[in-house]
């Protein structure tokens, strides 16, 4: 059964005009789950044309407009709403979804404590990566 998605007047009106502006007024929007960042989905959103959508994608939709779900995401994607958030430069596209941290327990916990524990000391900025050396050449 495809999940039960739900698109707000306001994000359907910025989609259609993303569609217009592209030149592909028929584009499907895809959905995907690329994975989890701190507990909460990564989104991939994909604005394309009907015939170009994997077979495999789950279709779902308005006549006004096509949803494409990748398969692995289906369950996880049941309940969300698509919505703009006007808080975003433009407006954006965002997800309310109800199945967004971790189901059990342990999960939730070691999520918490790889945020809190785990410090990223690498110098970003310098280009330089700690934990990567060249090997030595014998001499």
């Amino acid at each position: 059964m495809p999940p039960a998605i739900t698109v707000t007047p306001a994000a359907q009106a910025k989609i259609e005009a993303v569609r217009a502006k592209s030149g592909h007024p028929d584009a499907c929007l895809r959905i995907a789950i690329a994975g989890r960042r701190s507990g909460q989905f990564v989104y991939e959103l994909d604005l394309v044309a009907p015939e170009d959508a994997p077979a495999t994608d789950l279709r779902i939709g308005t006549p006004d407009l096509g949803l494409l779900i990748e398969p692995g995401s289906a369950a996880n994607l049941d309940g969300a709403v698509i919505d703009l958030d006007p808080s975003a430069l433009g407006g954006a596209l965002r997800i309310d979804n109800p199945n967004e941290g971790w189901r059990d327990p342990v999960s939730a916990r070691i999520q918490e404590v790889l945020d809190r524990e785990v410090i990223d000391v690498t110098d970003h900025a310098a280009g330089t990566n700690p934990y990567f050396q060249p090997a030595k050449k014998a001499s």
